[in-house]
């Protein structure tokens, strides 16, 4: 007994180590069966799902579509399909010799409006002859909506008008110098061409409507002449507010353009010139018409540009784009144009004719 009192806590730890070793050893031999039965572990595969047959029944038919795609039927019904028509080689309409299918000829004269005036619709060359003798051709006389077999009715005289040329008119001043007689008070003095001087002081008026509006003071380098060398001058300049309100800048000792613009026509039925500027009115075969506007084409050249003409009665206005004069096609006094290309090439139609889409008639 004295000996277990004595090594009690030792015999105890002893018992307890033992304890330990043996649950290691049971641990041990527990994994051991664990893995062993993970490496004999075969799982039941799951089947595989059942899928549905695809059918590619539709693809075939669509794929045989596209290789054998059906004809056009014909289909009488024309709100949204063009008429048939014949056409060359340089895809304009041909007319066949019975007349039956295009609607149009080389000129794009429909042969409808041929056949109301008895006109050979045949023949290739029909828009360019004159069967009324009245100085304007069948293509003319279609364009402008008049008779072409009756001599008194013809197209507005505007269609006879060609644009030669678009310029500016010379300044009727040169700006010569200045003189200062008090600080500040400048007095220019301006050469009339006709031999005329004008000494003026800033917002005076002079010639009918023009006005001194202001002195810019400058010298620049120029080349002179006379020494062929740029020598400084005097460069200044005046700004002078024109007859139409506009302002214009006239240099020292060079001429300058006013700021209105004019042109050019000629009347092809007398090669008759005459020179308009925007806002005048004039007459033609007891037919009045008035410059609407004249827009140079300054960024090509300043004399070709755009000139529109409106025929004036009591009740419409009609609008008419001119078109350049063309040697090759408009003959002075030629009652023939030379082109026989279709309208909207190189024949200008008026505005208003509303029925051809080119254009629109207002009230005035």
């Amino acid at each position: 007994m004295n000996f277990l009192k004595q090594y009690y806590d030792r015999l105890l730890a002893l018992v307890a180590l033992l304890f330990v070793v043996v649950a290691l050893f049971v641990l041990l031999a527990k994994i051991a069966d664990i893995r062993k039965g993970i490496a004999e572990y075969q799982p039941i595969p799951n089947p595989p799902p059942k899928v549905k047959r695809i059918n590619f029944n539709p693809v075939d038919q669509l794929l045989m579509s596209i290789e054998n795609p059906a004809e056009w039927q014909t289909n009488t019904h024309r709100l949204f399909q063009p008429p048939l028509m014949i056409v060359d080689d340089k895809g304009r309409p041909k007319v066949e010799a019975e007349g039956g299918g295009p609607e149009v000829n080389k000129q794009g004269i429909p042969v409808e409006w041929l056949k109301r005036y008895d006109l050979d619709f045949r023949n290739p060359n029909i828009g360019n002859e004159d069967v009324d003798g009245d100085g304007y051709t069948n293509q003319e006389e279609y364009l402008g909506e008049s008779n072409p077999v009756e001599a008194a009715s013809t197209p507005s005289p505007a269609n006879k008008l060609r644009v030669v040329e678009i310029y500016q008119k010379d300044f009727p001043y040169i700006f010569v110098g200045y003189s200062e007689g008090q600080p500040g008070v400048f007095t220019v003095q301006l050469n009339h061409s006709g031999g005329k001087t004008e000494l003026l002081q800033i917002n005076d008026t002079f010639g009918g409507g023009y006005k001194i509006k202001a002195l810019n003071q400058k010298r620049d380098k120029r080349f002179n002449a006379k020494l062929n060398q740029e020598v400084e001058e005097d460069a200044s300049t005046v700004t002078i507010v024109d007859k139409n309100g506009q302002d214009l800048m006239l240099e020292k000792n060079r001429s300058g353009k006013t700021s209105e613009w004019f042109a050019k026509l000629l009347y092809l039925r007398d090669h008759k010139e005459i020179e308009v500027n925007e806002g005048m009115e004039f007459e033609l075969e007891k037919s009045k018409f008035k410059i609407e506007k004249i827009v140079p084409k300054t960024e090509v050249d300043i004399h070709i540009g755009d000139v529109v003409v409106s025929s004036v009665s009591d009740r419409t206005k009609t609008v008419y784009d001119l078109k350049p004069f063309n040697p090759k096609q408009d003959k002075k006094g030629d009652q023939q144009p030379v082109s026989s290309e279709p309208p909207g090439k190189n024949e200008q139609a008026p505005r208003d004719r509303g029925r051809r889409g080119r254009g629109a008639v207002g009230a005035q």
